[in-house]
């Protein structure tokens, strides 16, 4: 029932991101951010307020596919 509600309240959105003011923004935004933080094991992840930045210090192929791999989990 609540995965129900809040896709319908994000349903139809032409815009990434949630309207200013709504009662579930603040929810869904920590929501988001914590699993950020989960997908990020092979690389870093360096979050302020609602900006997040991956990186990797690339030194061997290895280390691109790590990076490439973070982003991969990240998108899914």
């Amino acid at each position: 029932m609540l995965i129900e509600w809040i896709v319908d309240f994000l349903k139809a959105r032409k815009l990434s991101g949630i309207p200013q003011g709504s009662v579930l923004g603040p929810l869904l935004f920590l929501i988001y951010t914590n699993n950020l933080m989960e997908c990020c094991n092979e690389s870093y992840i360096y979050v302020f307020v609602d900006d997040a930045k991956i990186y990797r210090h690339i030194q061997c192929p290895e280390d691109c596919k790590l990076l490439q791999y973070t982003l991969a989990r990240l998108q899914s």
